[in-house]
């Protein structure tokens, strides 16, 4: 049987699914190099999952987390939205040029 950990050797780059990844797993630093974090997590924002990574000993830079919420907001630039999500994630909105609009929006975000 291949060990999972030794197969990351060869590879390219790595997408690593953060709600199947503990902490208690150590990645080779070869990995960390082309390594790229997803989540369908709807309330940070890649920043705060950074910050969060660092805590429990993974550096990588927030430019290579890609988080669902945060992705969803990224589509909106430019809309009118109700925003039906966590304070980070309307703050990031408006921070992209989302127009928030609780009277009249074209999307609502959950």
């Amino acid at each position: 049987m291949v060990n999972e950990l030794d197969a990351l050797d060869g590879a390219q780059s790595v997408v690593l699914d953060l709600d199947c990844w503990s902490s208690r797993v150590a990645l080779p630093p070869v990995a960390l190099d082309s390594l790229v974090a997803v989540s369908n997590d709807s309330a940070h924002t890649p920043e705060e999952m950074a910050a969060c990574l660092a805590l429990k000993g993974l550096t990588l830079p927030p430019e290579r987390i890609v988080l669902a919420g945060a992705t969803a907001a990224s589509l909106l630039v430019g809309r009118r939205v109700l925003p039906l999500t966590s304070g980070s994630i309307r703050r990031l909105l408006r921070r992209l040029g989302a127009r928030i609009d609780p009277d009249s929006p074209e999307v609502v975000l959950v």
